[in-house]
């Protein structure tokens, strides 16, 4: 009997932990995010066809900008390999591993040294948690990039100025939603309103901006509607997009909604990670 009974307890509270997993939402779990890609010039020097290079350390810095502890996860910087946008892991030790952070949390990483010798590539990537490890309450703002400018020949030791746009999205929103009846079916139809904002330092050129909806946050999502232009945004500059009428049966309603800005990677922005970051569900759906 004690042998059951310890059983007993052990598999209760086995439950009931799971219980209050179950019952976390999205903001109550981790959110990993990469905080900082930062470039330190080392050196400078000129290669074998007499152009000048620069010596660099990467610096990244990870965040736990979420509500509970994060465990053991890793971190992948990669460096872009041409002008397609195609990344390569950047160094053989540039897979690294973080213990755990707790909520509020944020660690500057080891550094990692390059060089920008024969016009080899300049932009470095960043993803937290690049293996999944950790359940977060969003999947979406892991990844950073940045570019390394070396703009005067001195400043030894000094950060890189970056000049490059970084467009957002600060505001989503679902507008004039409508429920109706007919023909014995359920239809919901509802506007889509998205404000799109340069928070870089340098001017943006036209681009454009999806709504895209999905059955589960974190699963595929499609183009609704149609993409709307973006014009050129000096920074600091926002512009305003609405789509109206979208009709939708209730019981075939895929209700996860984002607004994606710039998702053909038309722009070179320092930041690449944010484009996509606004996911909402239809309210009541």
């Amino acid at each position: 009997m004690k042998k059951i009974f310890v059983f007993s307890v052990v598999g209760f509270l086995v439950l009931a932990a799971a219980s209050v997993l179950a019952q976390r939402g999205p903001g109550d779990l981790p959110d990993l995010v990469v905080s900082k890609v930062d470039f330190q010039k080392v050196k400078s020097g000129t290669d074998a066809g007499g152009h000048a290079y620069w010596v660099f350390n990467v610096l990244i810095a990870v965040k736990n900008q979420g509500k509970s502890p994060a465990g053991a996860f890793s971190v992948l910087l990669e460096r872009n390999n041409g002008a397609g946008g195609s990344y390569q892991k950047a160094c053989p030790t540039c897979t690294i591993g973080v213990a755990g952070l707790a909520a509020g949390q944020e660690l500057t990483l080891e550094p990692r040294q390059f060089n920008n010798a024969n016009n080899a590539p300049s932009i470095f990537r960043a993803t937290a948690d690049s293996g999944n490890a950790v359940n977060e309450g969003n999947e979406l703002n892991n990844m950073r990039a940045e570019t390394f400018i070396a703009l005067t020949p001195g400043d030894v030791g000094a950060a890189t100025p970056i000049a490059l746009p970084d467009l957002f999205v600060p505001t989503f929103e679902f507008q004039a939603i409508y429920a109706y009846t007919q023909g014995g079916k359920n239809y919901v139809r509802f506007d889509l309103m998205a404000v799109v904002k340069n928070q870089g330092n340098a001017k943006s050129g036209p681009c454009t901006l999806a709504f895209e909806r999905a059955a589960d946050p974190k699963g595929y999502y499609t183009l609704v509607g149609v993409e709307s232009p973006i014009p050129e945004l000096a920074p600091g500059a926002q512009t305003t997009v609405v789509q109206t009428n979208f009709v939708y049966e209730v019981s075939s309603l895929q209700k996860y909604f984002r607004a994606n800005v710039d998702p053909h990677n038309i722009i070179k922005e320092s930041n690449e990670g944010n484009n996509l970051i606004n996911v909402k569900a239809l309210p009541g759906y």
